[in-house]
Formats: C-alpha cells, structure tokens, sequence
C-alpha cells in the first residue's frame, strides 16, 4: 500500500523534477516514536551505536522520514523500501527508476529526490569561527584571493555556500570528502550555477545553489549532460511537507 504521507504535498512526481523536502527536526520530533516503527533491524543497531540522544533522535527521524518520501514515490510501505549502501556508505534503492540523497545538520533535514545521479547539503547560515582556515581545503588559489577581498561577514557565509555544492557534489559522486578535495575542478557559469569535476573532464556535474532556506545554505548536484554552453536550469521544487500530513499517516498505517 503506498505511504499516504506526502500525497498531499508533493503528489506523482512526473520525471523531469527534481523534488527537494524539508524538514525541520523541531517540527518532526513529537512523532518519531511513531515514524520511527518502519525502520530495519540495520537501521536500529545504528542508532544504538550514537551515544547522544538528541543524535538518536535525529538519526531516526532522517531514516524515518527518507523511507516515508521513497514510499511515496515506490507505491510501498515505509518498512518496504529495500534500502542499500554502497560500499562508501551512499543509500541507494535497487531497480528504482528514481535517485536520492539526503543531509543533515543539527536543525534540518533535506532529502532530494530526483533521477539518474544526485547529491544535496545543507549548512546552517551562521557565523563560522575562522572561515578562511578552511577555504585551502577545497579551493584553488584564485577563489581564495576573491573571498580575501569580501568583507568578512559576507565571506564566512559564502565559504559554507561553496562548501554546500563541494559536497553536494561529492555525494552526488559517491566519493566522500576524505577525496583530495583540492582535485576538484570548478567553472562558474552564473550566480547560482557552477560546473564540477573531479579528475576527468568527461565526469562533468551541474552544482545548483538554492539559496538560504530555513536557515541553511543549499545546494543540489547533478550530472551534466548537456553539450557546450547547453546549462539551462532543471524543474526544482522545494517541498516543506506539513506535519499534519504525517499524523494522518501514522493514523492509517497503525490503524487508528
């Protein structure tokens, strides 16, 4: 039976979009007791192993939620969703005819939903104690000399805007920041849109900057398959599922 959950919000999701869905921990938190009853064996010794109960709770809500949004999609129930792990730990779903990705910060989570390759973080937009520290980690000589001549409140948030498409990126890619993040090849195409690579020229993405939503810079990666300057936008829309949605699921799935 397909989850009921996101019906409401999100609907059929015809091919082309990409559907990004918010969700703020605060809001989520009365009923992860409740959503948390669709989780695998696997999932379960993991949130065992987090010593903090705030993470706990975090990590159930993020699994819970993931099966809910691929349910909705799959046409199954929540605790149907055979969920993988790549080798580096990517969650993917076998046959699927869709891709997701999912990130998290101490307040949010977001999981994107899309087809053929995607990756998406999210990273809290508040001041970062000695921002410019972290920039040679991931940025070439010449970002560096442009952030060094911003003010440095615009600077600190533009190091995590950038950090979020680094590793929107490598998500998307499966790769995972232990890479040599100073491999990572960048081309800004406009404002919001940069082309990535890692290595090989033919490995192109498409890197989406959706601005701040939340409170957190976001960002969302995709491979590139256009052909020369061929960069147009694709369909994205950014889904805020409400919480009576969910209450009205939970009631269904445990027959109330």
């Amino acid at each position: 039976m397909p989850s009921p959950m996101l019906s409401d919000s999100v609907g059929w999701l015809p091919p082309e979009p990409v559907i990004v869905s918010l969700f703020p921990f605060a809001d989520w938190h009365p009923v992860q007791d409740s959503l948390g009853a669709c989780l695998s064996p696997e999932e379960l010794d993991k949130l065992a192993t987090l010593r903090f109960p705030q993470d706990r709770v975090r990590q159930r809500l993020s699994f819970a939620l993931t099966r809910q949004v691929l349910a909705d999609r799959l046409g199954c129930a929540p605790e149907e969703v055979p969920l993988r792990r790549s080798d580096r730990g990517r969650p993917w779903v076998p046959g699927a005819d869709c891709d997701f990705n999912v990130s998290h910060s101490a307040a949010l989570l977001a999981i994107a939903l899309g087809h053929a390759g995607i990756g998406i973080d999210v990273e809290p937009a508040e001041p970062l104690d000695d921002a410019m520290s972290i920039a040679p980690l991931f940025l070439h000589d010449a970002d560096l000399d442009q952030l060094r001549c911003m003010p440095a409140k615009r600077r600190d948030q533009h190091i995590r805007r950038l950090w979020t498409e680094c590793e929107a990126f490598l998500k998307g890619t499966g790769r995972g920041i232990d890479d040599d993040l100073d491999r990572i090849k960048r081309h800004t195409v406009s404002p919001r849109l940069t082309l990535m690579r890692h290595g090989s020229a033919s490995d192109m993405w498409r890197v989406h900057y959706l601005g701040v939503q939340r409170g957190h810079h976001l960002s969302i990666a995709m491979p590139h398959r256009g052909t020369g300057t061929a960069y147009s936008l694709p369909r994205i829309r950014i889904e805020r599922p409400s919480h009576r949605c969910a209450r009205a699921a939970m009631a269904i799935q445990i027959g109330i």
